[in-house]
This record gives structure tokens, sequence and C-alpha cells, in this order.
């Protein structure tokens, strides 16, 4: 049976408000609401004093993403998470918090605002916006925005890993440098299948540095290099084999064609 058809002033409507739509779903990641809920439900009240927000302006932030299913109002002020919010909660697997975290960040939005200097000039609104290329600006001038950034890249990236590392025999090669490493967590899973594999994780020094204590952590540190450095100018020799995932060339290329 077909489904009934959404008229067609409704459905642009919901691309009209989708900014509005991420803009509140940026305020509770920002405030860390999935966190708070992660132990059962809170009111509004309850939520607005931990965070120190106003309590009636919370509410209708945390209403307006329950009607989209972020959340659930089980009752009047009192919320749940729903398995959508659950993605929202911090070091859970899968969580899509530092994505939302950067996808809604001022810098972001600042370069998607002016999306149309990107068509009418070809050129990233970045510059104009940010008064910088956008990478100069993230990792050099304003290096928390970097770790937003790169935080988002690590976690989005991480969804990715285990197709990779299975769709693929990297166990034929005795060295590979992943070019755009940020903090190593592609390589950290391909060295944690292939115990006999050595790595190199390549990327900025800025961001390469955050690298370490993630190796550490999977406890692949002792094989697996960190070396900074720019891929548009070289990248490290003697590997039998280069790989890039969801990583800085990736990012790189798609910001010189938007507005970022």
């Amino acid at each position: 049976m077909d489904q009934p058809q959404m008229p067609p002033q409704a459905a642009i409507m919901q691309f009209i408000i989708g900014r509005f739509v991420s803009e509140a779903v940026g305020v509770i990641a920002k405030l860390g609401i999935a966190d708070m809920l992660a132990s059962g439900p809170k009111t509004a009240d309850e939520m607005a004093a931990k965070a120190d927000v106003n309590a009636d302006a919370l509410y209708r932030v945390l209403r307006a993403t329950a009607m989209v299913g972020v959340l659930a109002e089980t009752e009047l002020r009192t919320f749940v998470l729903t398995p959508v919010g659950d993605t929202l909660r911090s070091n859970v697997p899968g969580s899509m918090l530092g994505m939302a975290l950067w996808i809604t960040s001022s810098t972001n939005y600042q370069c998607w605002g002016d999306l149309m200097y990107s068509v009418k000039t070809g050129l990233p609104a970045a510059n104009k916006v940010l008064g910088s290329d956008v990478f100069e600006y993230m990792f050099h001038t304003n290096p928390e925005v970097g770790d937003v950034f790169n935080n988002a890249m690590t976690s989005f990236a991480t969804e990715s890993h285990s197709t990779a590392v299975e769709a693929y025999n990297f166990s034929q090669f005795k060295k590979i440098v992943d070019v755009g490493g940020g903090h190593g967590a592609l390589m950290s899973a391909i060295l944690h299948a292939n115990p006999g594999l050595y790595g190199v994780v390549f990327d900025l020094p800025e961001v390469a540095a955050g690298a370490p204590k993630l190796l550490a952590a999977r406890g692949v540190a002792d094989r697996c290099e960190i070396v900074g450095g720019d891929f548009f100018e070289s990248v490290p020799a003697g590997a039998d084999a280069y790989i890039s995932l969801q990583t800085y060339p990736a990012a790189k290329a798609g910001c010189e064609a938007l507005p970022c």
C-alpha cells in the first residue's frame, strides 16, 4: 500500500527549518544533555540547574528536539533519551557527539552561512569569513577549534574502521602509512587486527600530536611511528602501502570546493 506523500509545501518547509533543528541539537550536545539523561529521566529544571542555563528556555529546546525524535517527553517537562539521542552521549561506541559539536560550531556555521560567496566565486568562504584558510585558522590561529574538528573526524571515522579492516587484507604489507591519519584511530584498528604490521600515522604536526595517547590506549604504540608534515608537500618514504580514509586529505579536498 502506497504511503501518503507529504504536500510539497510541507516538504520544502522541513528543508528550510533544518538549520533550526541542527542548532537545537547543537545546544543539547554542547550542554551534555545526553550524558545527563544516561542514568534515567530528568526534568528540564534539573538539567538547567546542572548546566547553569535558563530552565524555560532549555525546556523549549528540549521539546523541539523531542519533536524530531532525539528525546522523548514522558511527562510534562520530563525527558528521556531515545536511541537517536543516545548517540549524543560521550565515550560510548558509535557516539556522534564530536560530529554534532563540529557541525554546529560557530566556525562551521559562519562558513556555510556565506555559501553564496563560494557559489559566485568558486572560492572557499572561509578565506573571506575567517580571514585565512580554514586549516590555518583551526590549527594555528585557534587550536581549540582544531580540537573540535579532530575529535569529530576521529569519532566519525571510527564507524568505518571495522568495515575497512574486515574488507581488505592488510597483512600482505610490512609497513603502511596512513596519510592524514589524524589521531591514529584507523591505524590502531589495522595494527590491532594485523600483529605483524608496522604503521606510520602522518598528519599535520599539531594534529598528529594527539595520536600517541590513542595508540597507547589501544596497545599498538610500539608498532607505530608518528610523523608530522603536510601531504601536499611530501609523504614519508619507505612504506609498501599508503592509505587515507576520512582524514585530513579528504577534508582538505572537500573544503577547497565548499564554504570551509
